[in-house]
C-alpha cells in the first residue's frame, strides 16, 4: 500500500486542495475533483465499539480501529457523498486519503458496508452489515497519510450497480490506529476522496414532419420533411433563450425528416428550425419553436419534434348550365358568370366574401376562391341579392351546387392541405320549359322562343354576329394567336407562339431556364459554399475550410494544447509546467529529497520522540512537540500577502477550476482591478485561501470560498466582465467579493493579524 509522508499540515492542504498531484493528464482528459467536507460533497465518519454495542460514539474529530480494555474492538466507518459526480460517469481513478497515527505495525483491512448508516446514530448493533471479504488493506505505523484505491467501488456506486453505503476499517487484536475525522477544525487534516472521471455525453433529436391532421402529434402515416435546417444553441443560464453571440451547431433533416445532435455535455440548449428552409406555405402545429431543452449527463432527448402543415382552399366557378345537366362544360360553350357575390361561413359566422371574375389561371369568367383556410366544415352561399332584377343571376334557378341541395348553399368539409376546387354552382333561366309563353320572347327566353336574329348596327354584338360580319357591333376582330404576328395586344404571356417565350422572372418562386443560384438565389436557392476559392462564404468557417477562412485561433480551456499555448499561459490545456530544480522556488513536484537547492534540506522525521529546536514545533510535529495552543495566527490583507512572500505556505493554488503558480498568484493580487471585475473577486479569494491555509478559523467563510470558486469557473479570470448593468453576473459576484474582503480584514470569525 502506497503511503505519503507529509512534512506539515500546510503542505498537505496545498497538495490536496489543488488536487494536481493526482490528475490524469492523458487525452481525453478526465475531470478530477476532491470530495471533502468543507470543500465539495462530503465524507462522513463514525466509530463503533463491541463492548458498548448500543452506544453511538461521538467522534467529531477522530475515529479509531483496534482494541482497548474499556471499549473492546473499535471499527471505523467512512461514507461518501458523491453527488458532484454525474451518474453514469466513467471513473478512471478514485483514491481515499486519511491522516493516520499508529504505534504498531498492524494490517488494517477495508470492507464494503452493505446497509445505510448515520454518523450520529450508528452503533455496533444497528449497523446493517458488511461484506466479510477484504477488498484492500494497508499496514499502519507512525504518523502518515494512508491511501486506499476505491476505483472499482466508486465506479459501481456512480453507475448504480451497487448502493453507496461507504466502507468499514478494522484490524487485529493488538492493533490501534487513529484517523483524523471530517469534523476536524483544520481542513487540511480532514479525509478526502480524489475522483477522476469522464462524464457521459448526451444527444437531442429527432424529427420535422408534415402534420396532416394538425393535431401536434406525429402519426405513423405522416411523412417527414427533408432538408430542413435545424440549429442548436447553447443556453448557459437556462433561461430558455439562446445565448447572444454564440455560434450554433447546425444540421439538416434526412429523407425521413429526422435530425440529431450528438456528443452533448449536460446543460441547457435551444433547438430552432430555420423557417427559410421549410417548403413554402408551411406553419407550425406543435407547441414551441424555438424549443428549450434541459439535458442531463448522458441523457438522449428524442422528442424534440416539430410539426408543420399547409393551409387549404375552396373554389371555384359559378356558371350558366345551358343544358341543365349539372355539369360545367366550357367546351360546349357554357360560360361562367362574373359579378356574383359569394360568401363563406364557418359555424354560422361570416368569414369572408368575394365577387366572381375572370380566373387568373384560365382566363374563364365566373371564378371565385377562398384560400388560407384551416381544416373544418364551411358553407359557401350565393346571396339572394344576385337574383334581383339588376343582379347577375336574375331569372336564374340552380342546377348544381356542392352538396346537391340546389338551395344556393353548399356545405363542404375541408381537410388540412386540401384544395377543394370543385365547389361549383350551376344556373339556368327559369323559362327553359320548352314553351315560349306570352311574357317570353327571343330576347327574354331564347331557350323557349328561339334566338333573336341579329340586328347589325344596334350597338349590341348578338348571336350570329361577329367581328367579321358586323364590326359596328362587335368591334374590330382581335388578333389571332398563332398567325405568326405579335400584335400590339399580344405578349409573351398571352401568345408565346407569336411573341416568343417570356424571359425568366427572378423572384416568381420558379427556377426557370436561364436562372441559376448565381443569377437568382431567390428562385434557385443560394449557391453552396466552395472551399478553396479564397472566399470565406456562408457555411464555411476556420474549422471546415481553413484555406478560405484561415486557421482557428488557439482556445484556452478546450483540453487541447494547441500551437501558441504553453503550460505557463494555459495550464488547463497544456498542464502545469514541470518544476525546474535550481530556480530558487520549491514548486509542486519538488521536495527536499529531489531538489534541496530549492526546497532546502529535509527536516527530521516527525514521530521519533524528540522535538528538535529550529526544525520542529507543535504545528509541524505535535507527536514530538505536543499540541499547539489554539491561538489563531490572524488574517492578512492583500497588501500583507504581497509584501510577505515568506509567509506563504503554498507554491500553487486552484482558483475557479484553474491552477496558478505562486508567481502568477502574486501578479493577480498585485495588479490594478479597475475595469475587469473578475480580478477583484480573484484577489480576495486567493487571500482568503491563504488566510485559511495558515490555520485561521474558516467556518464562516468556507461556503463563500466555494461559491466564489464556482463563480470564477463560470466567468473565468480575465474574461473582461464589467460591473455595471442591472442583470450582470457581478450582481452575484460582488457580495461574494465583499464577504471575502471582510474576512481578510478580520471582521468575521478570525481576528486580523496585528
Amino acid at each position: 500500500m502506497k503511503q505519503f509522508a507529509i512534512a506539515s499540515s500546510a503542505a498537505l492542504a496545498t497538495l490536496f486542495i489543488t488536487a494536481t498531484s493526482f490528475a490524469n493528464t492523458t487525452a481525453p482528459s478526465p475531470t478530477c475533483t476532491v470530495i471533502q467536507r468543507g470543500a465539495l460533497g462530503d465524507i462522513y465518519n463514525a466509530e463503533i465499539w463491541s463492548l458498548y454495542p448500543s452506544y453511538a460514539v461521538r467522534t467529531p474529530h477522530e475515529v479509531n480501529t483496534g482494541y482497548s480494555s474499556t471499549a473492546g474492538e473499535k471499527r471505523a466507518l467512512f461514507g461518501f457523498n458523491l453527488s458532484p459526480i454525474p451518474a453514469g460517469s466513467l471513473v478512471t481513478s478514485a483514491k481515499f486519503y486519511a491522516q493516520t497515527y499508529s504505534s504498531t505495525a498492524q494490517t488494517v483491512r477495508a470492507h464494503r458496508v452493505l446497509a445505510p448508516w448515520s454518523e450520529d446514530t450508528v452503533t455496533w448493533n444497528n449497523l446493517g452489515g458488511i461484506d466479510p471479504t477484504t477488498f484492500t488493506s494497508f499496514v499502519a505505523g507512525g504518523s502518515v497519510w494512508q491511501q486506499l484505491d476505491l476505483t472499482e467501488l466508486v465506479q459501481e456506486w456512480v453507475s448504480g450497480i451497487s448502493p453507496n453505503h461507504g466502507i468499514l476499517l478494522e484490524e487485529d487484536q493488538y492493533g490501534k490506529t487513529s484517523y483524523k475525522g471530517s469534523a476536524h477544525t483544520n481542513l487540511s487534516y480532514r479525509p478526502l476522496l480524489e475522483v477522476c472521471y469522464t462524464a457521459p455525453k448526451g444527444s437531442i433529436g429527432d424529427k420535422v414532419w408534415f402534420d396532416a391532421n394538425a393535431d401536434g402529434v406525429e402519426d405513423a402515416s405522416e411523412p417527414g420533411i427533408s432538408n430542413v435546417v435545424v440549429d442548436l444553441f447553447v443556453d448557459a443560464d437556462c433561461d430558455k433563450v439562446a445565448d447572444a453571440g454564440t455560434t450554433p451547431r447546425t444540421t439538416a433533416t434526412d429523407a425521413n425528416g429526422a435530425y440529431r445532435f450528438g456528443e452533448l455535455e449536460a446543460g441547457c440548449y435551444v433547438v430552432s428550425v430555420d423557417d427559410a428552409t421549410l417548403p413554402l406555405g408551411h406553419f407550425l402545429t406543435t407547441d414551441d419553436e424555438p424549443l428549450a431543452v434541459s439535458l442531463d449527463a448522458g441523457e438522449n432527448v428524442s422528442d424534440a419534434d416539430f410539426g408543420y402543415v399547409t393551409y387549404s382552399s375552396i373554389g371555384d366557378t359559378v356558371w350558366l348550365d345551358s343544358d341543365a345537366d349539372g355539369l360545367y362544360e366550357p367546351e360546349t360553350g357554357e360560360l361562367g358568370v362574373n359579378g356574383v357575390l359569394v360568401e363563406l361561413f364557418h359555424d354560422g359566422v361570416l368569414l369572408d366574401s368575394t365577387v366572381t371574375g375572370n380566373s387568373p389561371y384560365t382566363g374563364q369568367p365566373g371564378f371565385y376562391l377562398f384560400d388560407t383556410l384551416a381544416a373544418g366544415t364551411y358553407s359557401v352561399v350565393i346571396t339572394s341579392d344576385n337574383f334581383m332584377t339588376s343582379g347577375p343571376l336574375a331569372g336564374q334557378e340552380p342546377t348544381a351546387d356542392p352538396d346537391g341541395g340546389l338551395d344556393n348553399v353548399g356545405t363542404v368539409s375541408l381537410g388540412w392541405a386540401q384544395d377543394l376546387l370543385d365547389a361549383d354552382f350551376g344556373y339556368q333561366l327559369s323559362c327553359g320549359n320548352g314553351v315560349c309563353g306570352g311574357d317570353e320572347s327571343c330576347g327574354t327566353c331564347a331557350v323557349d322562343c328561339g334566338a333573336c336574329p341579329p340586328v347589325c348596327g344596334n350597338g349590341t354584338c348578338e348571336v350570329g354576329e361577329d367581328c367579321g360580319s358586323c364590326s359596328a357591333d362587335c368591334d374590330i376582330c382581335p388578333p389571332v394567336c398563332g398567325d405568326g404576328t405579335c400584335d400590339a395586344s399580344e405578349s409573351c404571356g398571352s401568345c408565346s407562339d407569336d411573341c416568343g417565350a417570356c424571359p425568366p422572372v427572378c423572384g416568381d418562386g420558379t427556377c426557370g431556364a436561364g436562372e441559376d443560384c448565381g443569377t437568382c438565389s431567390d428562385d434557385c436557392g443560394a449557391c453552396p459554399a466552395v472551399c478553396g476559392n479564397n472566399v470565406c462564404e456562408t457555411g464555411e468557417d476556420c474549422s471546415n475550410c481553413a484555406g478560405d477562412c484561415g486557421a482557428c485561433p488557439a482556445v484556452c480551456g478546450n483540453d487541447t494544447c494547441e500551437a501558441g499555448e504553453n503550460c505557463l499561459e494555459c495550464p488547463s490545456d497544456c498542464g502545469i509546467c514541470p518544476p525546474v530544480c535550481g530556480s530558487g522556488v520549491c514548486e509542486v513536484g519538488e521536495s527536499c529529497s529531489t531538489c534541496s537547492a530549492d526546497c532546502g534540506e529535509c527536516p527530521p522525521v516527525c514521530g521519533d520522540g524528540t522535538c528538535k529546536a529550529g526544525f520542529e514545533d507543535c504545528s509541524s510535529c505535535s507527536a514530538d512537540c505536543g499540541a499547539c495552543p489554539a491561538a489563531a495566527p490572524g488574517t492578512g490583507t492583500p497588501g500583507y500577502w504581497k509584501n510577505h512572500e515568506s509567509a506563504w505556505k503554498v507554491s500553487s493554488m486552484t482558483v475557479g477550476g484553474k491552477t496558478y503558480t505562486k508567481a502568477q498568484l502574486l501578479d493577480i493580487i498585485s495588479r490594478p482591478t479597475k475595469g475587469d471585475v473578475t480580478y477583484i473577486i480573484a484577489k480576495h479569494l486567493i487571500v482568503a485561501k491563504l488566510n485559511v491555509g495558515i490555520g485561521n478559523q474558516s467556518s464562516c467563510i468556507e461556503d463563500t470560498i466555494a461559491k466564489a470558486d464556482a463563480w470564477l469557473k463560470q466567468y473565468p479570470l480575465g474574461s473582461n466582465m464589467k460591473e455595471n448593468g442591472k442583470n450582470t453576473p457581478w450582481t452575484i459576484g460582488q457580495p461574494l467579493a465583499e464577504t471575502l474582503d471582510n474576512y481578510n480584514n478580520g471582521r468575521l470569525c478570525a481576528p486580523h493579524r496585528d
